[in-house]
């Protein structure tokens, strides 16, 4: 089927809606899934906390078990040499 259509290509979304290179605007019903869920595109607020965090620690080989959970990899290492 691909053959014979072009694939639909996404390059923009603002709120619910996605933009193709044309500008034409789509609902976005399906993004939300298992693992996800749609809180609308350009939201700065989201955006700004995501930086935040990846400021702070963008990477974590191994989480730590419940029990052990610490916010800061500092903590972490110090309670593990304990």
């Amino acid at each position: 089927m691909l053959e014979t259509v072009d694939p639909c290509v996404i390059v923009e979304g603002r709120g619910m809606r996605v933009l193709d290179p044309a500008g034409k605007e789509f609902l976005d019903a399906v993004s939300s899934g298992v693992w996800t869920l749609n809180v609308g595109y350009g939201r700065e607020s989201i955006a700004d906390a995501v930086r935040e965090q990846l400021v702070k620690m963008n990477y974590s080989p191994t989480p730590p078990a419940p029990s052990q959970a610490h916010s800061s990899p500092a903590g972490c290492s110090r309670r593990r040499r304990a």
